[in-house]
């Protein structure tokens, strides 16, 4: 598959084939892994430096719900909060909790491209997060 994949982006012109990959995971790495690390920018770094200083303390959660058990996803929820509700006690923290998820938070499409599948178990966890 790997093989395929790669002659099919080198061979010119790409848009004659109808399909190229569909949702397949490759075993293999397809791109080579890049050791070297690209550092930020300065004023990336600066700004983000701003940012915590007016934010402090804060607790940030990214939680990608796409490749999780639907199933689980309820009791993950619970874990969660009962998680972030020890920490803002053990360091004081009464706002300023972020989460970030790939989850439909406002109902409508995903916040990734990828994730098409949301079950009613994906629905059911906001009770527990209260959003």
């Amino acid at each position: 598959m790997l093989n395929l994949v790669t002659n099919t982006l080198k061979t010119p012109p790409i848009a004659k084939s109808e399909v190229i990959m569909k949702l397949n995971t490759s075993p293999k790495e397809m791109f080579p892994k890049i050791n070297k690390v690209i550092p930020y920018l300065p004023y990336i770094i600066k700004q983000s430096k701003n940012i915590i200083k007016i934010l402090k303390p804060y607790i940030a959660i990214h939680w990608r719900m796409e490749q999780g058990n639907p199933i689980l996803m309820p009791q993950c929820a619970k874990r969660l909060v009962k998680e972030v509700k020890k920490i803002q006690k053990k360091y004081g923290i009464k706002k300023n909790v972020y989460f970030a998820t790939d989850f439909p938070l406002n109902g409508g499409k995903s916040q990734s491209q990828t994730f098409h599948k949301i079950s009613k178990f994906h629905k059911n966890l906001l009770k527990y997060l209260n959003i």
